[in-house]
C-alpha cells in the first residue's frame, strides 16, 4: 500500500521504537518495519522502511504522503530538496540541548513495487540476450 523510509537514525533506535513512535501518528496499519545498518564516514546509522498494509485518509496522514509524493517526484526530475521541504518525525526532545530529535522521512517503493520492477528489469535483460543459434 505505502512505505515511508527513514534515512538515517542513531544506532540505538530499534524497530520497536520506531513502531511505537509510528502508531502514535495514526497513519495507517503497519505490516512490518525493515531495518538496515550503514556506515557512512566512520559512524553507523540505522535506515528504517514502514510498510503499511493500510494508509489513513485522515488530512494529516494524507498531506504527509501528498508531501512525500511530490518530494520524490521533485528528486526523480533531479532537484535536490531543500531540508526545509523533507517532513520530520519528532520523536523525542535532547535532554542536553533542549533541541527535537527527529527522523527525516521520505516515500519508499513498497515491497511488491520492488518486487514487480525487480521483475521487470530481469525480463529486459533476458530479452536483450542473444539467442543460441546453429552456424553451419
Amino acid at each position: 500500500m505505502s512505505t515511508i523510509f527513514i534515512s538515517k537514525a542513531l544506532t540505538v533506535t530499534t524497530v520497536e521504537d520506531v513502531r511505537t513512535k509510528f502508531l502514535e501518528l495514526e497513519l495507517g496499519e503497519i505490516s512490518a518495519i525493515d531495518m538496515k545498518e550503514y556506515d557512512r564516514d566512520g559512524t553507523t546509522f540505522r535506515k528504517f522502511w514502514i510498510h503499511y498494509s493500510t494508509y489513513s485518509t485522515e488530512p494529516h496522514a494524507v498531506g504527509l504522503m501528498d508531501r512525500l509524493k511530490r518530494n520524490e517526484a521533485r528528486q526523480r526530475n533531479g532537484e535536490v530538496i531543500p531540508a526545509g521541504d523533507i517532513p520530520r518525525i519528532v520523536y523525542g526532545v535532547n535532554r542536553r540541548t533542549g533541541n527535537d530529535m527527529y527522523w527525516q522521512v521520505f516515500a519508499a517503493k513498497t515491497p511488491a513495487e520492488r518486487e514487480a520492477e525487480r521483475a521487470a528489469k530481469e525480463a529486459e535483460v533476458a530479452a536483450q540476450k542473444p539467442k543460441a543459434r546453429i552456424v553451419m
